[in-house]
């Protein structure tokens, strides 16, 4: 999206500093003449006023009227065009979020509202928020410890009721007194999304009302069970996350709710956690009762529950009996108990595809044998572990598709199965890591590799440093840089050629050079309509590589894939040369192939070697236009618009 900055020259010193995102080009000028104070408008490119956030924290309190004023012309000429609107506004500038929500309320054609507000102001601001019936989103924060110096009243909060289109509901107040009126529930009928952040008792009996909820988040709320003919009327909340009030918090595992979730038929997914503040003792360190006792009971009979996380306080894991928890599909532990791995949680939970056990510092050493008996597992984070291996019930598991092994000491990688099916894998900050793992050849599938933050990595090896991508990026981008970076599994880059007079889009793919990514870049072979062969004329090993690269594309290319072999880095003193000329042109000659010697970094050939490949590429332009016509192959990891005219190609 494209950016810019217009800014007032003439601005006071105590200039309003307000920002409106979204801003269409054509209509730079006349914001920069209207709003003379503002400080500075952030400008996109998007045509339509779809999303408007207006930021008041620096105004001053004399500022407001005329700041309204200003804007209010601004915002009248588009309110059948906003849609979604953020807005900021510290006391004392309350008045002006007033104004502006009148204003909004006027054409009622708003569908969201983000209203961050000063702990003062927020109670006159709810009755003109009221007049926005057309809202189906509204969030109210206050900043701070969830607006730790508001409380709001009930009957502050029931002047919302007019809003009765609401489908998704967030408030972040210090306390409600008195709780929710039961008249806003039962105007809230339609409301599937319901996040509050505050201290108040709330009766499970007032919930009957909320026959639409889905999704019901409660922080710091104390929240008394639902009976059953309240449980009947949650028929659809599939979502309950859960933090107990402060008071509660030492004695979660008591709460009188965990045996009323079987009540809740669609409940699917449960997050309970604990506000860990509120355990600490003076010195830091949490209490010993805060973390005595494990899962509750009622948790654990919840047979339709797929989705469970659980707090940071628990000590231990009971045993997992069969028929508990058999629809379980996804489960995040603390560290504590994640190092307490029971047996029984590897035998009974047939259904599960993700985990999350980071931050078990012991877990290499508690990982039970029978943790390989979670077959269908897809996704396992393994995050601060404490690993120096890959545990052997992990390399045993075979449908894993996304493996984080990221902060942990790893040297390398062990063999397996759970390297045929994988997808994406973090090794990031593994400070033993020298060298790419060889049983990377064995993850064929392997689209997304993290290696961020390892400070000891040496990337060497078979056909690294040729030069491919500095071919390509002089070709691309006619620049060049002698700073080395290996390519890790493949890269591209797209530049637009003339051919007989159409414009042809090359995709031209870098693939990495070292053998043990050969089984995922040969993988990208397929479709390819033109192919370099790149060796260093300094490294003998390179060009006696290429015969094994020929051998691996005429196993995985197409038959008609254009092909030429390419001598780099010809630019080098004749004295370091270790391929000469009339060897590159022998092979070449064997393997029919065109034959260059370039340089990168002095553009020897470069343009040369692309123009005489996209000359017998020609004959297949026809087939190019026909692909674009269709939904074409392409990387899970790239996004790419389709060209009228495209070839693909590679180096």
């Amino acid at each position: 999206m494209d950016q810019g900055s217009v800014g007032v020259a003439d601005l006071p010193a105590a200039a309003v500093e307000q920002i409106l995102l979204l801003l269409p080009p054509h209509d730079r000028a006349a914001a920069s003449a209207t709003c003379r104070t503002w400080r500075s408008i952030e400008i996109s490119s998007r045509l339509l006023y779809g999303d408007v956030t207006l930021d008041g924290h620096s105004l001053g309190p004399a500022d407001g009227d005329g700041t309204a004023r200003s804007l209010g012309s601004w915002l009248a000429a588009r309110l059948e065009a906003i849609q979604h609107f953020k807005l900021w506004t510290p006391y004392p500038l309350d008045s002006l979020a007033g104004g502006v929500v009148d204003l909004l309320a006027s054409a009622n054609k708003l569908a969201s509202l983000q209203y961050v507000s000063s702990d003062q102001g927020l109670p006159a601001a709810l009755g003109s928020l009221a007049k926005l019936t057309s809202l189906r989103a509204l969030q109210i924060l206050v900043p701070g410890d969830g607006g730790a110096s508001l409380a709001l009243r009930a009957r502050d909060i029931s002047k919302l009721k007019p809003l009765r289109n609401l489908r998704a509901m967030r408030l972040s107040v210090a306390e409600i007194r008195g709780g929710l009126p039961t008249p806003l529930l039962k105007a809230w009928s339609r409301l599937e999304s319901l996040h509050i952040t505050s201290r108040f008792r709330m009766a499970g009996e007032s919930l009957r009302h909320l026959t639409s909820l889905r999704r019901l988040e409660l922080d710091g709320v104390t929240l008394s069970p639902p009976d059953a003919s309240v449980a009947q009327g949650l028929k659809q909340l599939t979502h309950l996350a859960l933090t107990p009030a402060r008071e509660d918090a030492a004695r979660w595992q008591e709460l009188e709710l965990w045996p009323a979730l079987q009540r809740l038929p669609s409940l699917a997914s449960l997050h309970a956690t604990v506000d860990l503040l509120s355990l600490m003792g003076e010195d830091g360190t949490l209490g010993g009762d805060a973390v005595e006792g494990g899962v509750p009971e009622g948790i654990l009979a919840c047979g339709h529950l797929e989705s469970l996380v659980l707090p940071m306080v628990l000590s231990q894991l009971p045993e997992l009996r069969p028929g508990q928890l058999p629809a379980l599909t996804s489960l995040a532990l603390p560290s504590s108990l994640a190092e307490r791995w029971p047996a029984s949680w590897c035998l009974h939970l047939p259904a599960l595809r993700r985990l999350d056990l980071s931050g078990a510092a012991s877990l290499g050493r508690a990982l039970p044998r029978e943790f390989s008996a979670l077959r269908r597992l897809e996704f396992l984070e393994l995050r601060a572990c404490g690993l120096e291996a890959v545990p052997a019930p992990v390399a045993a598991l075979p449908a894993l598709r996304r493996l984080d092994l990221g902060i942990n000491r790893l040297a390398g990688l062990a063999p397996g199965p759970y390297l045929a099916g994988l997808e994406w894998l973090c090794l990031r900050q593994n400070p033993r890591l020298r060298a790419l793992p060889a049983e990377l050849a064995a993850a064929p599938h392997l689209a997304h590799l993290d290696l961020g933050e390892c400070e000891a990595l040496e990337l060497g090896g078979a056909d690294v440093r040729v030069g491919k991508s500095c071919l390509l990026l002089r070709f691309a981008e006619d620049s060049f840089t002698s700073s080395f970076i290996t390519t890790i599994g493949i890269d591209f880059k797209i530049k637009k050629v003339l051919i007989d007079g159409k414009w042809v889009k090359l995709q031209i793919w870098d693939t990495a050079g070292q053998e043990r990514f050969r089984t995922i870049t040969s993988a990208y072979y397929r479709g390819a309509m033109g192919i370099l062969l790149v060796y260093d004329v300094t490294d003998e090993s390179s060009f006696s590589n290429i015969r094994n690269w020929m051998r691996n594309i005429e196993a995985h290319a197409s038959e008609h894939v254009v092909k030429a072999l390419v001598g780099n880095k010809s630019d080098m003193d004749e004295s370091r040369r270790a391929v000469p000329y009339s060897r590159g042109q022998a092979l070449a000659d064997e393997y029919k192939l065109p034959f260059f010697e370039t340089s990168a970094k002095s553009n020897a050939n470069v343009d040369e070697v692309f123009q005489a490949r996209r000359r017998p590429m020609q004959p297949f332009a026809g087939l190019a236009r026909r692909r674009s016509d269709a939904p074409s192959w392409r990387p899970a990891h790239a996004s790419l618009h389709a060209p009228s005219l495209s070839c693909r190609s590679f180096v």
